[in-house]
């Protein structure tokens, strides 16, 4: 297959943008084109109208001006098209056939002079004015073409700002903005394209002027102050004017004021007046102008302002009336109001004044307040960062500007992530925290803060600050509990008793709580404490303490027991003495006895209660009940019965003993003492009572 080469993508591109560049520099020359194009058609068609009107005058002059050589006269523009000297036409979409159009003739001693009045209309509001005569056709045809004779003088009209139509218009002093006081200004590049330029325009409304008339005039500077209150002017300058009028219909003459480089040159500020002094405007019929008549329209003034406005920036705390600094990069912690002052005087009094719009904050539009020298403009600010270039300018256009720095931030900053949580565990020693700052604005003074905390808490709080000293307390975990806990015990008992006995201790903590809240321990069998439980609690954090020993455990499961002692046993002719004795060896505590049907007997504490008296037993079986303090009970038993002698002839009695007067009697005692059976001396018959025995 051959190669076939072709335009690459850049080389196509280039192509096309040269192609652009070609057509974009050809496009003003082809539009200047067209439009010189249109407008040699419109004066080719004014021509006509023109020369149509000529030939009218030829058919018609008998009618037009009877017999007289001077006088005034109007031809409708449709009479020319009805006469067939004139077809009508459409040029750029515009159409000249309407009643506004038409043509004075002023004849002035035989010599005849047109006015053409061409307006056309393209739409329902777009016309344009083909001749330059901008006076109202069919009103100069009632009010102007009804006499034949001209007495009036021409008419003078001075505009002061000559083509700068949009410059505007002020008075020296005070805001009156008469449009004979016009300020200029040439400091900067809009300021050279606003050279003043002095016009003065003649017209005459029925005759016309004479061509080539011409008006003298005096330029006057004025530089101090004190020689514009004198009117003393530092320079004058003479300067004529020609007019170069049109058919003798009217005439403007124009001059630059080029004075005024006299103030640029020496930068300062200033007054130029201009006298129209000198004339020589005289119509086609011999009326010459008078200034004298009007002499408002007799002198311009011209005020060269070059000064720059003054501006004062003032930064005022709200709440505080503190005076912050205009440029510093300190934060403000307060709401903040900036005033912006601005004037515009000048010590010999040339001033154009503020511009109340043309106040700027960055690329934003503000709106001045106040009167002519002095302005203000106030802006409220709680949270921004912005370096504010403040510009201003007079009504001329000398601007000054003035940068602020605005550094205001009145929101605290917000608490960010913190090191602890609700899941770390409690702790009994000091616990640092960390916790993150956030601001979007000022900033933090640091990333985190920190602190430490070794009280008892389950919360604290940690205060962050933001470069404007706003504050926030952070409220973080801290879970710190250095505090023992609080242990008590019950259930103890001061008395004795049998059954087993539970004694509970109970765990008290406010702030982390205990590990277990109830302690319980469980005494049985013989158990004598005093004071004790031995219980220990701890809190979550780990602090220990022991549960109070103030409880009493008496406990006693065996019962007492009982012993009988004997006395008179196996005495002829007595019953047996028994002595009581109850024992309990560990509940230490008294022991009750009382006889079946009888009186009941309570003893000390002892550990052996004995009875106090003997007693006299009768013969069977004798119980005793017998209860320690805790309730344990026994039951002694003892059996008395009679004995019987085989051999007793009278009376037996133990050995040792001697039977006196019937009664056994030994030593020094009767009855008394451990004895024992003795045989009797004499034989007893059987069955004689011999006395009693335990059995």
């Amino acid at each position: 297959m051959k190669n076939r080469k072709g335009f690459t993508l850049i080389e196509l591109l280039v192509t096309i943008t040269i192609i652009g560049i070609i057509m974009i520099m050809t496009l003003p020359a082809i539009h200047n084109l067209q439009r010189e194009n249109q407008k040699k058609k419109f004066d080719d068609y004014e021509r006509a109208v023109l020369e149509a009107a000529k030939a009218y005058e030829d058919q018609y002059e008998e009618d037009l001006f009877g017999r007289s050589d001077t006088g005034c006269a109007s031809i409708n523009y449709e009479d020319l098209v009805n006469k067939k000297l004139l077809t009508t036409t459409k040029i750029a979409g515009y159409e000249c056939n309407n009643d506004k159009n038409g043509i004075i003739i002023r004849k002035v001693k035989g010599t005849s002079y047109y006015e053409v009045y061409l307006t056309c209309n393209k739409g329902n509001n777009d016309t344009k004015n083909l001749t330059g005569n901008n006076d109202d056709f069919n009103n100069i045809k009632s009010n102007h073409c009804n006499t034949g004779e001209d007495h009036d003088p021409p008419i003078l009209t001075i505009k002061c700002d000559g083509d700068n139509d949009n410059a505007p218009a002020h008075g020296a002093q005070g805001d009156d903005f008469q449009t004979t006081h016009i300020y200029y200004y040439s400091a900067t590049n809009a300021g050279e394209k606003r050279i003043p330029e002095l016009t003065v325009q003649a017209s005459d409304n029925i005759t016309g002027l004479e061509k080539n008339q011409y008006v003298t005039y005096e330029w006057k500077i004025y530089n101090a102050a004190e020689n514009i209150l004198n009117n003393i002017p530092n320079k004058i300058e003479k300067n004529k004017t020609t007019f170069n009028t049109k058919d003798g219909a009217g005439s403007t003459a124009k001059k630059k004021v080029r004075i005024i480089e006299e103030f640029k040159r020496a930068n300062t500020t200033g007054k130029a007046v201009v006298d129209l002094s000198g004339e020589n405007i005289i119509d086609r019929a011999g009326n010459k102008l008078s200034l004298e008549a009007d002499s408002a329209t007799k002198t311009c003034q011209y005020f060269y302002d070059n000064a720059k406005p003054q501006m004062e920036i003032r930064i005022t705390g709200n709440n505080t009336g503190t005076s912050y600094d205009t440029n510093s990069e300190y934060w403000i912690n307060e709401p903040i109001t900036t005033t912006v002052t601005v004037t515009d005087v000048t010590g010999n009094g040339i001033y154009s004044g503020i511009e109340p719009s043309s106040l700027t904050r960055g690329n934003v539009n503000e709106q001045l307040t106040g009167g002519m020298e002095t302005y203000t403009f106030t802006k409220e600010d709680s949270n921004r960062k912005e370096d504010d270039e403040y510009k201003v300018c007079d009504k001329v256009g000398n601007c000054t500007s003035q940068t602020v720095k605005i550094r205001v931030d009145t929101t605290p900053p917000t608490c960010g992530q913190s090191s602890s949580s609700e899941a770390d565990p409690w702790t009994n020693q000091t616990r640092t925290v960390t916790v993150q700052c956030i601001d979007d604005l000022s900033k933090c003074k640091r990333n985190s803060f920190q602190q430490s905390f070794g009280n008892d808490s389950a919360t604290g709080t940690i205060t962050i600050e933001d470069n404007a000293r706003n504050t926030t307390n952070c409220t973080v975990v801290t879970k710190v509990d250095k505090t023992k806990p609080v242990c008590t015990s019950s259930g103890g008992d001061i008395g004795w008793r049998k059954d087993p006995l539970t004694i509970k201790g109970t765990c008290t903590d406010n702030l982390s709580g205990c590990v277990k809240t109830t302690y319980t321990k469980q005494y049985s069998g013989n158990t004598n404490i005093l004071n004790g439980f031995g219980g220990r609690a701890c809190d979550v954090a780990g602090n220990c303490d022991d549960c109070s020993k103030d409880q009493d455990v008496h406990i006693d499961t065996t019962p007492p027991t009982c012993e009988f002692v004997v006395t008179n046993e196996n005495v002829p002719g007595k019953h047996v003495d028994v002595a009581y004795h109850c024992y309990d060896n560990y509940a230490i505590t008294e022991c009750d006895r009382w006889i079946e049907g009888g009186e009941i007997y309570h003893h000390g504490n002892t550990n052996t209660h004995v009875s106090e008296a003997l007693v006299d037993y009768p013969t069977g079986e004798n119980s005793k009940h017998v209860k320690d303090a805790a309730g344990n009970s026994a039951r002694c038993t003892l059996n008395i019965v009679e004995s019987t002698c085989n051999k007793c002839p009278y009376k037996c009695c133990p050995k040792g003993w001697d039977l006196y007067n019937g009664t056994c009697v030994g030593n020094s005692e009767l009855g008394r003492g451990n004895v024992n059976p003795r045989t009797c001396y004499k034989t007893c018959t059987s069955g004689q009572y011999c006395g009693y025995h335990v059995g």
